[in-house]
């Protein structure tokens, strides 16, 4: 007897076979796309915490009108300032693309004309 078909078993082993190659596909894209959006947040931060040292650099030289509160040494800009002033058009959070506007806030400590800079977004998430 000549029988030029696939038996039920075999049929069944490429389904499976198909089945598993596709879970490890789409669990590796997703744990990749969710490093890229944490490696997106921290990049995001650089640029907050760049946008600040100009900040408080053209708030110390007058061109820009601020009213920072310097208390012992330190004092906290909070991100609306940033945009309000034109250097983001808007602050969004890459891994869960909600807006840092009203959230986040950057704290300035001054030590001997040196500047630390510390992102707060806590209040964010």
């Amino acid at each position: 007897m000549n029988n030029k078909g696939f038996t039920l078993i075999e049929v069944l082993t490429v389904l499976v076979l198909i089945t598993v190659v596709f879970v490890i596909i789409i669990s590796t894209m997703g744990n990749t796309l969710s490093i890229n959006s944490e490696e997106a947040y921290k990049m995001t931060k650089k640029n907050i915490i760049e946008a600040s040292k100009k900040y408080i650099l053209e708030c110390n030289n007058y061109i820009i009108d601020c009213n920072l509160d310097w208390n012992d040494n330190k004092t906290t800009i909070k991100a609306i300032n940033l945009i309000e002033t034109g250097y983001f058009k808007e602050i969004i959070n890459p891994i869960n693309n909600k807006k840092l506007d009203n959230c986040l806030t950057i704290e300035v400590e001054e030590n001997n004309d040196e500047y630390k800079y510390t992102i707060n977004d806590t209040d964010c998430k």
